[in-house]
């Protein structure tokens, strides 16, 4: 569902939205219409086309936001594909595994901890939003067991699932 592209001065990426000066190699995930850069490529100019229709909303700069909080928006759109790799994670913030966990560490989290934040938090708008079957939402954080998937909610959320689910219908 994702694809890997290199574009070259001379080439405009997302249907001439965007046009990258020398060359750059960004990550677009077809699902969710998205697009990573990673850090070292920020520097470069991008140019954008003034028949682009980029709504300011749409753009989200992470200048204010620590580096579990970037990585968390560069992995949350790839996890209904399953557990993202800590080497496919460091790829996308464009470091090591190494430098991946230790600046991790400095934020006060580890790379297991902000995965499953990350799958909670879809979990919970999920079963909040919808009715959508329980195991239906374990496929859709990444986890196809639903025993699995209801033990790391209850892990990180203190209830079960269906317990979330009744106790919010509640309120």
């Amino acid at each position: 569902m994702w694809l890997r592209a290199i574009l070259s001065s001379s080439l405009t990426a997302v249907a001439g939205a965007i046009q990258i000066a020398n060359l750059c190699c960004f990550w677009f995930n077809f699902r969710c219409k998205c697009t990573a850069i990673p850090r070292s490529d920020l520097h470069l100019k991008s140019v954008v086309s003034p028949d682009a229709r980029i709504e300011p909303a749409a753009l989200l700069l992470t200048a204010e936001l620590n580096f579990a909080e970037t990585l968390a928006l560069l992995i949350k759109p790839y996890l209904s594909e399953g557990y993202p790799s800590l080497r496919f994670a460091a790829s996308l913030a464009d470091t090591s595994v190494r430098t991946l966990l230790r600046r991790l560490s400095e934020c006060g989290t580890s790379y297991q901890a902000l995965i499953d934040e990350l799958r909670f938090k879809l979990a919970r708008d999920l079963l909040l939003e919808s009715d959508t079957l329980i195991g239906d939402i374990a496929v859709a954080t990444g986890i196809r067991d639903k025993g699995n998937f209801a033990r790391m909610f209850r892990r990180v959320g203190g209830l079960s699932p269906r317990e979330f689910r009744k106790a919010q219908s509640k309120t």
